[in-house]
């Protein structure tokens, strides 16, 4: 034991720290610097570990199963610009509050702006995006525990707060085990098997939670202004774990519900709400509505965002956090704790003067109806395959774990109607296309599996995360366009005559190659009818990984969506 090098032991203390806090996985990249720190992980037994070799990867990975888990997952990266490759990941977790722990190893001190070799400014690179403890060099003057204490406040930081945190992390040389430093003094050695042998925490931190009580809510005046109509409106960010007292509520006050795809809340709510709000039915019920109360964060829908910009009511916003979630800045109340605004709102339910407006409800709720039926049927009626088509038949699959991508994706499978009860995952706080692939595979990690579709620019982005879908499963199903037909959905070709050169960046690439290079099954899909057969046969509860590409004409889903929405919003 006085053979043990201190930045070894340094590492085994920070991990079993870690650990004994419930920190329990570990994504870790190769690296020189970082040694220490991945062999102390690989040596215990009670935490799992996840390796890949491309730092972006890790970084998204790791985002995706903290968000099925959730809890914090901790990342480990050696030093230099290995550190600025997870900048990407770190933005979206703090962006949609996923807890990540960064542990970044680095160079001591002195060897700042010395020309020494892999060495940058590494405290506080995320800026803003995550909060930065920066331990001291590891030495044997201080107190095991004052290391040990920052450890525990830090994952209680990160996991009240809900956002990344790093902890960076300076190792010099000797990095290795078997390599021998300098004699440690015997008491600090006993200090430091004492410590890790315990399964306790060196310092129990406690949240004193309190239930906010009714007075804190009433100075908000909200039983007095709504006594109308109700519009909810489920964004990403709710817990399902909230579905159930939504869904009461909802009925008990009279609300219609508008359920953002990425909600998952799977109870009754109008459908293909994207275009339904630009219907004349719609229009009129909403001069109805007093109060809409928005629960999450990040629509998808931009006319959803527009309706709410216009609307000149009561508009309250409820969230886990505190974060400001209006981006038209139109919400005039924000209540922080949505089981707490819950609970609020069924206390004063009495005390609401409510006006029963059944049969107001009922028939928008049937023009609703009658419009997802013609939506469909308008997709269906000239058997085209393109991303409209594959979006209703994606609705109707049995797919448990769906991973939504960006653009064009997103807003296509945001207009169809589900059948089926899914767990949805996006990566929507900044709305990048990168690394995409790494974190449905971190989320196949947790679940088992997962469906992930995903466009073709946004395949080609996260290259190399295919490599681990040699290990986690994950069904990827590509929307091949063969380039970027957001931007054409935005402006027509028409409209910018730059769209093909500067922005859709056309191309002819088949995803056969890349299923070749990794190793994976493939299917190339030209027929909506093929692509119904394959989601039936390819084991929609049980698969291997695989690319499904969708091998769609050029601009041909953007140009019927045009079309349907002129015909559907002149008819209704």
């Amino acid at each position: 034991m006085n053979d043990l090098n201190i930045s070894f032991a340094w590492s085994k203390l920070i991990i079993h720290e870690l650990k004994v806090n419930h920190v329990t996985d570990f994504v870790i990249a190769p690296g020189s610097r970082s040694a220490p720190l991945t062999i102390a992980c690989a040596e215990d037994k009670d935490v799992t570990k996840h390796v890949h070799l491309d730092e972006r990867g890790i970084g998204f990975f790791a985002l995706g199963l903290a968000k099925a888990k959730r809890k914090p997952v901790a990342i480990i990266t050696t030093s230099g610009t290995a550190v600025a490759n997870l900048y990407p990941a770190v933005i979206e977790a703090y962006m949609t509050n996923v807890p990540l722990i960064i542990i970044s190893a680095d160079r001591p001190a002195e060897l700042y702006s010395s020309g020494s070799n892999q060495t940058i400014i590494q405290q506080d690179i995320f800026n803003k995006y995550a909060k930065c403890i920066s331990l001291i060099e590891p030495n044997t003057r201080v107190a095991i525990k004052s290391l040990l204490t920052k450890i525990d406040h830090l994952v209680f930081d990160t996991v009240s707060s809900k956002k990344p945190i790093q902890l960076n992390c300076p190792l010099f040389k000797p990095l290795y085990p078997d390599e021998k430093g300098e004699k440690l003094p015997v008491h600090w050695i006993n200090e430091y098997v004492s410590f890790l042998t315990s399964k306790v925490p060196a310092e129990s931190i406690y949240d004193c939670c309190y239930s906010m009580d009714t007075a804190l809510y009433s100075r908000s005046n909200l039983s007095a202004e709504c006594d109308n109509l109700f519009l909810f409106i489920i964004g990403n960010n709710v817990s399902t774990d909230y579905h159930d007292k939504i869904r009461e509520l909802a009925e008990k006050l009279n609300a219609v519900v508008f359920a953002d795809l990425q909600s998952g809340y799977p109870y009754e709510r109008l459908t293909c709400h994207d275009l339904f709000v630009g219907t004349n039915k719609f229009s009129e019920f909403s001069k109805q509505i007093t109060a809409i109360i928005q629960f999450g964060n990040q629509l998808i829908s931009s006319r959803l965002l527009e309706f709410k910009n216009n609307f000149n009511g009561l508009q309250v916003t409820v969230s886990d956090t505190p974060d400001e979630q209006d981006p038209n800045f139109n919400s005039s109340k924000q209540f922080v704790g949505i089981a707490q605004f819950l609970s609020y709102i069924e206390r004063i339910l009495p005390t609401l003067r409510l006006k029963k407006c059944t049969n107001t409800i009922n028939e928008l709720k049937q023009k609703n109806t009658e419009f997802s039926i013609q939506f469909s049927k308008m997709i269906s009626k000239d058997k085209s395959f393109n991303e409209l088509s594959a979006s209703l038949a994606i609705a109707d699959t049995n797919a448990d774990v769906l991973f939504i991508g960006n653009s064009l994706c997103c807003r296509t499978l945001d207009l169809v109607k589900f059948t089926k009860k899914h767990h949805f995952y996006t990566n929507r706080g900044a709305s990048g296309i990168d690394g995409i692939i790494a974190t449905a595979c971190g989320i196949s990690a947790h679940y088992g599996q997962c469906t992930l579709v995903i466009g073709d620019i946004s395949a080609l982005h996260d290259l190399s995360s295919f490599m681990l879908l040699q290990k986690y499963k994950v069904r990827i199903i590509v929307y091949n366009n063969h380039g970027g037909n957001i931007f054409a959905l935005l402006k027509s070709k028409n409209e910018n005559p730059y769209l093909a050169d500067y922005f859709e960046l056309n191309h002819d690439i088949s995803f056969s190659s890349i299923a070749q290079m990794f190793n994976i099954a493939y299917k190339n899909i030209k027929t909506i009818n093929d692509f119904n057969s394959i989601l039936r046969n390819n084991g929609e509860t049980s698969f291997d990984s695989c690319i499904i590409e969708c091998d769609f004409e050029n601009e041909l889903g953007v140009n019927r969506l045009r079309q349907i929405t002129k015909e559907l919003l002149y008819s209704f």
